[in-house]
């Protein structure tokens, strides 16, 4: 709710439309990556639902509304070298790895992945 008060967006929850079971969560939030403050867009789809195309779907409507709502150049997702499962859904949403960097509590090593609103077109998911 801080989050929400102090920026306008933060996380979602993601429900399944038939049962309104609770699958994860998807959205931006505003993350601070090598001094910089960005907009992230993340998601966390539960293990027993992953790999249907939830997190895509609903990363890709939380893109667009950010580019539309929000109006900022770019946006990205922080995603760990070894997570395939997240690396293809940032490759659905047509990002491209950036950089990589060292984030979060752990000092893990990330990729950074990063789309720009230059040319991208709302309502468009890559192949």
């Amino acid at each position: 709710m801080e989050h929400y008060a102090k920026h306008g967006f933060g996380l979602l929850a993601v429900e399944d439309r038939m049962t309104g079971e609770f699958l994860g969560n998807v959205g931006p939030m505003m993350q601070r990556v090598d001094d910089v403050d960005e907009i992230e867009l993340g998601w966390s789809i539960m293990p027993s639902r992953a790999r249907q195309g939830i997190a895509s779907e609903a990363a890709s409507a939380c893109r667009d509304w950010v580019f539309e709502s929000v109006r900022v150049d770019h946006q990205i997702s922080l995603i760990r070298p070894e997570n395939e499962p997240s690396r293809g859904v940032a490759r659905n949403l047509g990002m491209t790895i950036w950089k990589q960097t060292i984030f979060g509590s752990m000092h893990w090593l990330h990729d950074v992945w990063r789309l720009s609103s230059e040319g991208h077109r709302v309502g468009t998911t890559a192949k």
